[in-house]
């Protein structure tokens, strides 16, 4: 007895060149698959040839030889429930709680690598699969997210940055068994929802990282909203921005319409000057006023990290002294970051 509810359909089109066929293929077989065929990462179509065309008789999956193999993990639907959960980083600044809506996560502030790694060690990844990672749910700032190998570790560059809401990134069984999630270097909070994996269907691209540098303060002082807009049409998801010699409401309208875009930047900054004593003094004070201003302006997960280009081997006495330039350097280093 068949019964629909308990049997997978499995479908043949023939596509040859010599005869054009609808969108949707002339159908030459049909017929009931075995029943836990969603398990399966290979389905053996067995039949014979007929006029140089061949007919199906029958669909089976192989026999796995070896140890016993974990079920597949289902395609489609919410992970989360099946989920192990891991918080990692040495200065321990990371609490994850898993409940029926998802995963609710806290990072306070700090500078070692930290956040959480979600995998699922029961269950095997579909081979040769081409699919997207989806997830879904709410950040108050930048958190990165990186796929890497079971027991590897994850990239210091993230695949892509996520602010929240739907978000896909590219599938690739050879090293995408665990999910990273990183938190910044400043004290942020993420929920993640639903976390699925989906076939790379109906136009949807994974999320691709594309950066650039923007030197100029005039190409987005006098129209923020216009300047976000054209760099989501040329599809950068990264801007490394001059910082401006005077912070104003532009900057502020700069940073909301980028965070609605879903686009993250830094501010650049930074004189071989800084590397000398009256250098450094002067940068202090200005990267304080920065600091003030952004803090009093931008709501904390719209503040951006500022990203310093000293470049000691630009100053006009490296040549005579080096060591003193280097030195210099990296006193600027610890200085800026206390």
């Amino acid at each position: 007895m068949k019964r629909a509810s308990s049997v997978a359909l499995f479908a043949i089109a023939a596509m040859t060149a010599a005869a054009p066929v609808s969108a949707q293929g002339d159908m030459i077989w049909k017929g009931p698959a075995v029943s836990n065929a969603r398990d399966a990462d290979r389905l053996v179509v067995q039949g014979v040839m007929e006029d140089g065309r061949f007919r199906p008789a029958f669909v089976s999956i192989p026999t796995a030889s070896g140890p016993d193999v974990q079920p597949l993990l289902p395609l489609g639907e919410n992970l989360l429930a099946s989920a192990s959960v891991r918080a990692f980083g040495i200065e321990e600044r990371v609490r994850a709680r898993k409940a029926d809506e998802g995963l609710s996560i806290t990072c306070r502030a700090g500078q070692a690598p930290a956040g959480i790694m979600i995998s699922w060690p029961d269950r095997r990844m579909p081979a040769g699969y081409r699919g997207l990672w989806v997830v879904d749910g709410q950040a108050d700032r930048g958190i990165g997210i990186v796929p890497v190998a079971r027991g590897g570790d994850a990239s210091s560059h993230p695949t892509t940055m996520w602010s929240g809401g739907p978000l896909s990134v590219a599938y690739a069984p050879d090293r995408a068994d665990t999910m990273v999630f990183t938190c910044p270097p400043e004290s942020a909070s993420f929920a993640v929802n639903a976390l699925r994996l989906e076939p790379a269907i109906g136009g949807r691209k994974p999320a691709l990282r594309r950066g650039t540098w923007v030197w100029r303060e005039q190409d987005w002082h006098g129209d923020p909203s216009g300047f976000a807009e054209r760099a989501a049409a040329a599809e950068w998801t990264e801007l490394a921005i001059q910082a401006p010699a005077v912070p104003d409401a532009a900057l502020a309208r700069l940073a909301q319409a980028l965070a609605e875009r879903q686009i993250t930047f830094r501010l650049l900054d930074g004189d071989p000057a800084m590397a000398t004593p009256e250098g450094l003094s002067n940068a202090l004070l200005k990267l304080m006023r920065l600091r003030r201003w952004c803090d009093r302006h931008l709501r904390s997960g719209m503040r951006p990290m500022l990203e310093l280009d000293i470049e000691p081997y630009g100053a006009p006495g490296l040549a005579v002294d080096p060591a003193l330039a280097w030195r210099g350097w990296a006193k600027a280093v610890i200085a800026i970051s206390a």
